[in-house]
């Protein structure tokens, strides 16, 4: 363990004997985020759970929804995609016409979800909002995070505007000397930076981006589905999954045997990429396939 977390467990100790809710929920969000820097994904769960559960016996509700959203990223980390499937679901603000700067961590975070979705469009849509505010209020770590989100998503859009919200990133995160603020993307922003005119910082981030690639493979990298299309049948059966209906009541309604049905389902995972039909229900509407 690392001295940097060897003296947040240490204050930690102290906060929570001496110090505010509000103390405490930095501190560990600090600790939260240098063990997922150096790999350590479990010990973060436990540290937030542990918060969960102290603020949730305090009645410290308002904690909550950043607790949750900072669980999500974890997940992320761990390629969970269902978890991070149910969060965007049920958790996450969504509600770009009435947005609350004070949740900017929770749409950060829904915004990454959406990348790990594979919904790129729906990324400029959730952060564009949050522009006007981190200009007029000089939010350099959150302009940081805004214009890095944006760039993924319209590099992976094929829009060669994403340069532009790269270097703006690059620009002030090398004037504050940011590096982990961008390494922190791991894989998904090196083919990035691989882009961007090579300075020093450029470097030394692309060599601590490598790192967390290493830890995180997978981190915001959206879920590979099958080449292989859905047939027509598969499609029916699909819709029917979706209304919640059994094998034997789509056998009845498509007038099938049961066998077939169980196949058709079988190849309709799959293809899908999932091993419930809960996930395939969640998939298709995600991808908008009924």
């Amino acid at each position: 363990m690392s001295g940097k977390i060897l003296t947040l467990v240490s204050r930690l100790s102290e906060v929570q004997t001496g110090g505010t809710p509000d103390i405490e929920f930095a501190v560990v969000g600090l600790l939260v985020r240098s063990l997922i820097k150096q790999g350590e994904t479990n010990d973060a769960r436990d540290a937030l759970l542990a918060m969960r559960e102290r603020f949730a016996q305090r009645g410290l509700d308002r904690f909550m929804p950043n607790i949750d959203a900072m669980m999500c990223r974890i997940d992320m980390h761990c390629a969970d995609m269902n978890s991070v499937e149910k969060w965007y679901r049920t958790k996450a603000p969504r509600d770009s016409v009435n947005m609350h700067t004070l949740k900017r961590y929770q749409y950060f975070t829904e915004a990454m979800a959406e990348l790990m979705l594979g919904d790129e469009n729906a990324v400029l849509l959730t952060v564009s909002p949050l522009e006007p505010y981190c200009e007029k209020c000089a939010r350099h770590i959150d302009t940081i995070h805004l214009n890095i989100l944006s760039a993924i998503a319209k590099q992976r859009l094929g829009d060669d505007e994403w340069i532009g919200n790269m270097e703006n990133a690059i620009r002030i995160a090398a004037e504050y000397n940011f590096v982990h603020t961008v390494s922190a993307y791991g894989a998904s922003v090196l083919p990035l930076l691989k882009e961007c005119k090579q300075t020093a910082f450029v470097e030394k981030t692309t060599k601590a981006a490598r790192i967390q690639a290493v830890y995180y493979p997978d981190f915001l990298r959206p879920k590979k589905l099958s080449s292989e299309k859905l047939t027509d049948a598969e499609i029916q059966v699909l819709r029917l999954i979706c209304a919640d209906k059994s094998n034997s009541e789509i056998g009845e309604i498509l007038d099938i045997r049961l066998a077939t049905v169980k196949s058709h389902v079988s190849h309709i995972l799959q293809k899908l990429g999932v091993n419930r039909r809960s996930e395939a229900k969640t998939t298709a509407e995600r991808l908008q396939l009924i």
